[in-house]
Order: structure tokens, then C-alpha cells, then sequence
């Protein structure tokens, strides 16, 4: 009996590639066994990364202008156009992949893909990997953040939306009003991490030398980073 296919999608800036782009790849691994997945994106690492771990992927449409505030907000009415093509994009090929759920992980995805397949009654789940914080910004502005509120409109439309902390969970909800739909559809998923608790050990004197796990990029917050441990000398 052929397994259902549960579609995976994920776009990011070509220079991007770290957990969140890897993230589908541990997904599509993890529910191979009952499920096909299959990954959609634009991103030529993650496509080159899922192939090389035998899933896979369709080359999708994803456009890398991702900013639209200030003078750029004249030009909205090509973004609207944009999201109808993706839209008709993601319905064509829903429509000859024939998933089970559409997983989706990034902004413009988060509007088209799940227009399509609510048009066609397939169920959609979204996670936000630190995004919407920043995507719901100004929501309650009429005048600003056009594609916030579109992705806002969207988010009715999802049966789920998971984030990955308690603290990110309060983030993004303190942007939406106070008695938002939305709220309710919002799950917190830790991201998993082994118990590594009998491996502690105390530390009596000599130096501490203090690391980061994530890319060394600003939108990481290393400076902030920095300043903290400064703070401790």
C-alpha cells in the first residue's frame, strides 16, 4: 500500500542554511516510515541536503524580495500579484502530489501555500522558526505591515500553528489582539535535545571559556551575545 504524502515546505535566502533549512530533512526523516514526505523549496543547499539524504524535493517558486515597508509599500500591488501566482502554483501541484498535510516554515508560504491547499480541504501546519514575532509587527496599525496582516489572515486558515518555546510562544502572541483566534491554534514544541544533566560538572576556579551553538550571523544576536558574557568579567 502506497504511504500518504506529507508535503514539507521551506524557503530562505541563499545565503542561509542552518538549522530551520535542515529542519524539514530531520522531519521528512523522522515519519518516513509511515508517511512519503516530500520537500518543497527554492534554497539550492537545502535541496542539495535533502537529496544527498534520499528525499524528495520539487523546486518550488519563492521570490527573494522579502522586504516590503517605506517607499517599497507603493509597489504592494506586485506583491498581490505574486502571492496569486504562488497560490496557483502550490494548487497545480498539490493537485499532482496529493498530500495528506502541507507543513510549512516560511513567510510568503505561510500566504499562498496555505490558500491552496484550504481550497482544496488539506489539512495545514505551520511552524514558525522565530519569524512571526517579527512578521506580526504593528498588526494593530492599519497603515503598516501589509504583509503581516496577510499572513495574520492566513493564519485562520491553519489547524495548527507550532513554536518552539514557551518564550517565543509569548513573543508572538503579544502581538495579536487580545481575543484572536489565532491564539488558540498556537502549540509549543520544545525542540529536542538529549538529557545531558550526569555530564555537568562544577566548576571550582580557573578560566570559563563561554561558546554559542548557532551560525555566527548578526540576525543570531551575537552582539547581543557578546555584551552579556562581557558583562560577567
Amino acid at each position: 500500500m502506497e504511504k500518504p504524502a506529507i508535503i514539507l515546505i521551506r524557503n530562505a535566502q541563499r545565503f542561509d542554511f542552518g538549522g530551520g533549512e535542515r529542519f524539514p530533512v530531520f522531519v521528512s526523516q523522522a515519519i518516513q516510515d509511515r508517511y512519503t514526505p516530500i520537500i518543497i523549496s527554492r534554497s539550492p543547499r537545502l535541496i542539495e541536503y535533502a537529496a544527498n539524504e534520499g528525499i524528495r524535493v520539487v523546486r518550488g517558486l519563492w521570490w527573494s524580495n522579502q522586504q516590503w515597508s517605506g517607499i517599497r509599500l507603493a509597489l504592494f500591488p506586485v506583491y498581490i500579484l505574486w502571492q496569486f501566482i504562488l497560490t496557483c502554483w502550490y494548487l497545480v501541484a498539490f493537485l499532482r502530489l496529493h498530500p495528506r498535510a502541507v507543513h510549512i516554515q516560511s513567510k510568503d508560504d505561510f500566504i499562498g501555500a496555505t490558500f491552496a491547499a484550504k481550497i482544496l480541504g488539506i489539512t495545514v501546519v505551520w511552524t514558525d522558526h522565530a519569524d512571526l514575532k517579527h512578521i506580526w509587527r504593528n498588526l494593530r496599525l492599519w497603515y503598516k505591515n501589509p504583509v503581516g496582516k496577510w499572513v495574520y489572515v492566513a493564519a485562520h486558515l491553519a489547524n495548527s500553528i507550532t513554536v518552539i518555546s514557551r518564550s517565543e510562544q509569548s513573543e508572538v502572541t503579544a502581538h495579536l489582539p487580545k481575543h484572536s483566534q489565532v491564539k488558540s491554534r498556537i502549540l509549543m514544541v520544545n525542540n529536542g535535545a538529549p538529557d545531558v544533566r550526569d555530564q555537568y560538572t562544577t566548576i571550582t576556579g580557573g578560566a570559563f571559556t563561554f561558546c554559542s551553538t548557532n551560525r555566527l550571523v548578526r540576525d543570531k544576536g551575537i552582539g547581543e551575545m557578546i555584551t552579556a558574557f562581557q558583562q560577567f568579567n
